[in-house]
């Protein structure tokens, strides 16, 4: 049942889902950004690793730690929007707005 006492605007459609769109695009920017620095910030404790101290690989903590941030980034970007997403609000939002009018 859709809400007929206010319906949404035409152009409202089009700008949620421009700003959807725009957000999407953002979290994408981030998340190249967080693989780019650390890609750096790897080379960098790698190298520093293998000019202090070839015994002992401390660096791969740092890999490891890394590779969980980006994994945990990586899951949000693609479940981005499936989830918990738009569709998802506007399900809920209905469910409670009929459990309401009971």
């Amino acid at each position: 049942m859709e809400n007929q006492i206010n319906p949404p605007a035409p152009g409202a459609i089009g700008d949620a889902r421009e700003a959807e769109a725009r957000a999407y695009v953002h979290s994408l920017r981030q998340f190249y950004r967080l693989l780019l620095t650390a890609a750096v910030v790897i080379a960098l404790t790698g190298t520093i690793n293998y000019i202090s101290s070839r015994g002992y690989w401390w660096f791969l903590w740092v890999v490891f730690g890394l590779a969980i941030a980006i994994a945990f980034s990586g899951i949000n970007l693609l479940l981005r929007g499936r989830v918990f997403g738009s569709a998802w609000e506007e399900r809920k939002v209905r469910e409670y707005l009929d459990r309401g009018q009971q």
